[in-house]
């Protein structure tokens, strides 16, 4: 081919970058530094004699351009990285001929070849000349993934693989999240996919990127392209895409440790999944929260520790770089003078994956799986036995559960049973950021206080318009021992009529205030006392909780408003899900399950709402099950739900772990409530039609539910209730405050 006069050479040497590259296992495991030299020949003079510098080479774009493609894919050889970076240079606007020089100058011994150098032309010259936007003779295949959707195939090898995306304009795409992308001309709008959305709301619910802007793989994001010329992105993934632009690549499951000492400690846990979700792969399984003494260095707060399961197409050196990044995101901030174990905002550990045993260096430092210590450490083994107790440990054999129980009884044989207690995992309940309560040891009291006029029991006592009147009652339940007011302003008793939003807000709002904002004897419980609020309207949830309410009781699961749930995670509250059916108005006609398997089916049924919590990212210590005693069930329904509460109780937050600690599991929930109070079914068995009188046979459900394995109950008579509630806890869980001052296990 003759020189062309007006043609120059523009060379880019010296970058240096980190990639995975190599056909050992090793090297496939490993991040490596590479050095890699660019020559791009195309002609200047355009730009030279119109002065359009758009007609000219931009470095930052290209240097941009080959970091994307060098380190978001995994190369099996240096042969192949070279020729996909020629080929991206080789779209650069009048480019015809491009060379690249990759070097491995830290090269493994004996398993990679040091340098190697590509170089690649356009077979019709003259196209790149005149800078027409065709790429014909450049791109191998171009596959229509659908309308207004096409792939442009840039480079395809066993490990790696390099696309063109283009999307027309107004074209949507779903972004596979074994891929990532570049923008590289247009303007592209991403979000995450909403089901049922429409086109005019897409300027409001997605966030803009311009040209070098990137989405990490798994950033589940759908694409759409909104302006009159369309949009074009670079794609880069470790596995081929078919035609449907999805590609057949195989994920694993890797186990992941959560935890966090500093500042919000649940809320930094929760933001570490969120973004594990957009940067690593699907979180299919989370495990409860645990509060666990420090280890190493002791004088420091408390941990929060939790686990999830993660399918990830990720491999194990890319994975820790993503966590690694998420922490410091987060705020973790640098070990001082070597000190590994001191305070930290959120800690991510790669404790499994699948089966694999791995031992490398990496840029962020030993990645050694299975986790070196999580044999030693029962706040990582308590966590992963919810979600994953058959698992195996690749190095002894034995499940996770049995790792757990081995360590206990290690634990056990080291010093005396309160000491061994206090130092293992113990499952909480985060109510608020400041507070959190330990499960599985004492029950709690949730007293009602209905600002209603028409409350089945205690309804017409003027709380609904009386505001003063009802802080005082508040007050008499919070020095009477209550753990948590639930507050409720329209009435759910058996055929009841809905109230306006209006006049639910009317009734609530202004006593939440009230309470929180309480002079007097009431400002230090005013503050203090946690408020729950009995709604199910997710306007009115909202409002509740600006106003300084801690919780949501949602008696219709989420149901009754389909965005409960949304509202309950875009707050970051928990929520009470309860289990009934049809309305108050409709619920009594509604009492018939299918063989007469009431407690299956109101897991089954309870536990759909639970599941849609989940995909909403509400984690399981944000989530209450109730199995709504009363509420579109019979006398004999709700008494037989009572006899199986231990049932329900496994089935929606599932039994605690056999030895050490109050584990949960891997059931959807982190805790469980029971209002029975005063309801018909009391009034049936004693015969007593006035709910007033109903205190003994409240006295009988509340003993039911501690043995039933209830951890909330919700109840009228706080002062009795709560002394019943005291009394069960010691007889039925060994839990009392001995005259020595502190929570006493009676030999």
């Amino acid at each position: 081919m003759a020189a062309d006069p007006s043609a120059s050479w523009i060379e880019l040497t010296g970058f240096k970058l980190d990639c995975l590259v190599g056909i050992q296992e090793t090297e496939q495991k490993l991040v490596q530094p590479l050095e890699v030299d660019l020559r791009l020949q195309l002609p200047l003079d355009g730009a030279a004699r119109t002065g359009d510098l758009r007609q000219s080479v931009n470095y930052a774009a290209v240097s941009c351009r080959v970091a994307f493609v060098a380190q978001h894919g995994q190369w099996g050889l240096l042969e192949s990285l070279a020729g996909a970076l020629c080929t991206v240079l080789l779209l650069e606007r009048g480019c015809y001929r491009a060379e690249v020089v990759v070097r491995k100058p830290a090269a493994l011994k004996d398993l990679a070849t040091p340098a190697v150098k590509i170089a690649r032309c356009r077979p019709n010259k003259e196209v790149g000349i005149s800078g027409v936007a065709d790429d014909s003779d450049v791109v191998e295949e171009v596959r229509s993934v659908s309308p207004g959707v096409s792939l442009d195939v840039l480079a395809e090898t066993p490990s790696g693989a390099v696309y063109r995306l283009r999307l027309a304009p107004g074209a949507r795409w779903s972004l596979p999240t074994e891929v990532a992308a570049q923008v590289i001309g247009g303007r592209v709008l991403s979000r995450e996919p909403i089901d049922g959305d429409g086109d005019d709301d897409v300027e409001s619910a997605t966030t803009q990127i311009s040209p070098g802007g990137v989405l990490p793989r798994g950033a589940n994001a759908v694409l759409h392209a909104p302006g009159a010329s369309g949009a074009t992105l670079l794609l880069v993934g470790q596995q081929k895409l078919g035609a449907s632009g999805v590609g057949g690549g195989a994920s694993t499951a890797a186990l992941i440790a959560l935890g966090s000492n500093v500042g919000d400690r649940s809320a930094n846990i929760c933001a570490a999944l969120d973004l594990m979700r957009k940067r690593c792969g699907e979180v299919i399984a989370v495990s409860q929260l645990y509060v666990t003494a420090p280890q190493h260095v002791e004088d420091q707060p408390d941990f929060f520790n939790a686990a999830c399961e993660l399918r990830t197409i990720l491999p194990p050196a890319l994975l820790l770089r993503e966590l690694k990044a998420i922490e410091r995101e987060l705020g973790r901030a640098t070990p001082k003078n070597g000190e590994r174990w001191g305070p930290r905002a959120i800690d991510l550990d790669i404790a499994l994956y699948g089966s694999q045993e791995v031992d490398e260096m990496t840029l962020e430092g030993d990645l050694v799986i299975p986790h070196r210590l999580m044999r030693q450490r029962t706040f990582v083994l308590a966590p992963l036995c919810d979600i994953a107790p058959t698992t195996r440990h690749p190095t002894t054999g034995r499940t996770l559960k049995s790792e757990f129980v081995v360590l206990c009884a290690n634990e056990a044989a080291n010093g005396p049973k309160a000491t061994v207690d206090a130092r293992l995992p113990q499952r909480v309940f985060p109510v608020r950021p400041n507070l959190f309560w330990p499960l599985g040891r004492r029950t709690y009291v949730m007293g009602v206080l209905n600002l209603t006029p028409d409350s089945f029991s205690d309804g017409g006592r003027g709380l609904d318009t009386n505001v003063e009147e009802a802080v005082v009652a508040a007050g008499r339940m919070v020095r009477a021992g209550v753990d948590v007011l639930d507050l409720g302003a329209e009435s759910t008793r058996p055929g009841a009529e809905r109230v306006t939003e209006h006049e639910e807000m009317q009734r609530l709002i202004p006593v939440i205030t009230a309470i929180r904002g309480a002079s007097g004897d009431a400002a230090e419980w005013g503050k203090s006392v946690v408020i729950s609020v009995d709604t199910t309207r997710a306007s009115v949830a909202d409002a509740a909780i600006t106003a300084g309410a801690d919780l949501i009781n949602d008696i219709s699961g989420g149901t009754f408003d389909d965005t409960m749930i949304d509202t309950a995670a875009r707050l970051k509250v928990p929520i009470i899900l309860m289990h009934t059916r049809g309305s108050p108005a409709t619920m009594r006609s509604l009492a018939m399950y299918e063989g007469d398997e009431v407690c299956g089916v109101v897991c089954d049924e309870l536990f759909a709402c639970v599941a849609n919590a989940h995909t909403s990212g509400l984690p399981p210590w944000r989530l209450v099950a109730d199995p709504g005693l009363g509420f579109a069930k019979t006398p004999e329904q709700s008494l037989r739900l009572l006899q199986e509460l231990p049932r329900f109780v496994s089935r929606l937050v599932r039994a605690p772990h056999a030895i050490g600690g109050s584990g949960g599991g891997g059931g959807g929930c982190c805790a469980s409530l029971v209002g029975a109070s005063r309801k018909g079914f009391v009034g049936q068995v004693l015969q007593q039609p006035n709910p007033l009188e109903r205190q003994w046979g409240n006295a009988a459900t509340v003993c039911a539910a501690v043995i039933g394995g209830a951890d909330i109950v919700r109840v009228h008579e706080v002062d009795e209730m709560r002394q019943v509630a005291l009394m069960s806890d010691a007889i039925h869980r060994g839990y009392f405050v001995g005259g020595s001052g502190g929570p006493t296990a009676p030999s």
